[in-house]
């Protein structure tokens, strides 16, 4: 009997537990998406989509947003982002843009999309204030960075698997930097050639280097690659191949000078 009681205890103290953790969570994420959609003029964000709810009871967390957001000249465009997790820090979050993403406004966006992105990233201890310079630039200083545990990222015939971490530079460009495992590589190439997106001079440079890093999958008989993608110094870098150059990214100042008399 003693044994009983002991368990039933420890059972509620285990539930007791995790509504609190949840209440929490839900009053986090209640308070930060109130905050942001209250401040996102002054702090230079264009939400483009509804104001999202938390949902999903008792179960993990969960907020659904739509459309995107507009950040001085970036713009981040995607029918849905599901945010899961426990707002807690150094655990995990997960980001999954499941029908896609694209960037918008300073860049391309037929060229700049992906079919799908997942991400898990460790809750960081401590968060940019806004996304204007100066808020961006104490972040920078105090040596901000995001940790990805784990990302999946597709393009047509595309895939990459991996892990890294995001920062900014001193002049607030992001600094990327993912170890990842990359497959269909040659289907992709070719139909990015015949779109016009990489001329083939190029398209051949960029599968003889990524054919002589490659490894055929025992499993599937498929040529997969392990590299760095990276981007840094406004260059997006595959491994040792400099792939594209970067737009500037220009972001809101909340002091603006006083024009003179």
């Amino acid at each position: 009997m003693k044994k009983i009681y002991a368990f039933t205890g420890l059972l509620i103290v285990l539930l007791a537990t995790y509504i609190a953790i949840w209440i929490y969570s839900a009053k986090w994420f209640s308070q930060e998406i109130d905050k942001l959609y209250l401040s996102s003029t002054k702090d230079g964000i264009e939400f483009l989509g509804e104001k999202p709810k938390l949902s999903n009871f008792p179960f993990v967390p969960e907020v659904i947003y739509t459309q995107g957001v507009k950040a001085g000249n970036l713009e981040v465009l995607f029918p849905r982002l599901m945010v899961r997790g426990y707002p807690i820090p150094f655990m995990t979050l997960n980001l999954s843009f499941p029908d896609g993403v694209s960037m918008g406004g300073m860049v391309d966006p037929k060229i700049w999309n992906l079919s799908l992105l997942d991400i898990n990233l460790a809750v960081p201890y401590r968060l940019p204030m806004s996304f204007y310079q100066e808020d961006l630039s104490t972040w920078q200083s105090k040596g901000g960075k995001i940790n990805v545990k784990k990302y999946k990222a597709q393009k047509d015939e595309l895939t990459a698997i991996g892990h890294g971490d995001f920062s900014l530079d001193e002049n607030l460009q992001p600094i990327f930097n993912f170890l990842s495992v990359i497959d269909g590589y040659e289907a992709f190439i070719q139909t990015e050639k015949e779109r016009g997106f990489i001329d083939p001079f190029g398209a051949a440079i960029g599968m003889t280097v990524l054919n002589g890093l490659s490894k055929v999958d025992e499993a599937t008989g498929e040529k997969t690659v392990t590299l760095n993608i990276t981007v840094q110094n406004q260059m997006l870098s595959v491994g040792p191949i400099q792939a594209l150059p970067l737009p500037q990214i220009v972001w809101g100042k909340r002091n603006l000078p006083v024009p003179r008399q």
